[in-house]
């Protein structure tokens, strides 16, 4: 499987036949969730989109969308579901979207205010339960970034934790490439199986 996040998936079936003309498929993605033009430059991760799978074969898709670039809020999360891998249709989910007051409202007690309030970044579906979805909370002019876990149905701030580069962690090896590093931007890795 290929992603363009602004295009759509390009999927190869290996197991098919050669003579099998569905081998290869295009599968746009909704054009609802294109509102908001490229980011990034061709090559470089786009930090406010990602493609998931969860358990159970679920693909989801999840756009961070703002007004106006690069203002960090008022941001939406959006999500939709693939839900005919056949037809390539895809169902938003009206009761997965949240926006920059919802979201900054689920930590507002003492315990969770040092959250930074920034826009979300590099969104990753649960592989265990499709409503809850981590991100990374990064401010550039202060430390530490955070990582959050919000369950997007019940609108509830599941856990949040300092977020920590490999290279940051104790024992780290230098001489070893570093897994969670991408041109310029740290980025958390998700399985696509």
């Amino acid at each position: 499987c290929w992603v363009d996040y602004y295009h759509g998936m390009l999927l190869i079936d290996v197991l098919a036949g050669s003579n099998n003309n569905s081998r290869l498929r295009y599968i746009p993605l909704p054009s609802k969730a294109l509102k908001t033009g490229r980011v990034y430059k061709d090559g470089e991760p786009d930090s406010f989109r990602r493609l998931s799978v969860c358990d159970g074969g679920i693909i989801k898709l999840v756009c961070i969308i703002t007004k106006e670039h690069p203002s960090p809020y008022p941001f939406t999360i959006e999500t939709w579901t693939l839900v005919d891998i056949h037809q390539g249709r895809w169902e938003k989910d009206v009761n997965l979207t949240m926006g920059a007051s919802e979201l900054f409202n689920l930590y507002d007690d003492a315990a969770k205010s040092c959250l930074p309030r920034v826009r979300p970044s590099f969104p990753v579906v649960s592989l265990v339960d499709p409503d809850v979805i981590c991100f990374l909370l990064e401010d550039k002019f202060r430390d530490p970034f955070w990582m959050v876990q919000v369950n997007m149905r019940n609108k509830l701030l599941l856990s949040s934790s300092i977020y920590i580069n490999e290279e940051e962690e104790e024992g780290y090896p230098p001489k070893r490439d570093c897994r969670n590093y991408f041109i310029f931007h740290d980025f958390i890795a998700s399985k696509f199986s």
